[in-house]
């Protein structure tokens, strides 16, 4: 499970609850959770207020999603 999934999951919150709360779309969560886009700096404070963690944890996660991508991709070449 990548980063952003994980923080959302540890809140209890769904796609759906996020988004309502963001006042975006569901599918732009799903994308920042697929690595298909990312948060804006905007969205990156508001996920952090909304999961319960510092501003800190929503970036770490999204590294961890990227270092994940990077170790996957250098491990099929």
């Amino acid at each position: 499970m990548n980063g952003l999934a994980r923080l959302r999951k540890q809140a209890e919150l769904s796609q759906e609850t996020v988004a309502a709360a963001l006042k975006i779309d569901r599918s732009a969560v799903s994308k920042w959770e697929t690595e298909v886009a990312f948060p804006s700096t905007k969205n990156i404070s508001r996920l952090a207020s909304l999961y319960g963690c510092t501003i800190d944890d929503v970036f770490d996660a999204i590294f961890e999603q990227e270092e994940i991508r990077s170790n996957i991709k250098e491990a099929t070449q």
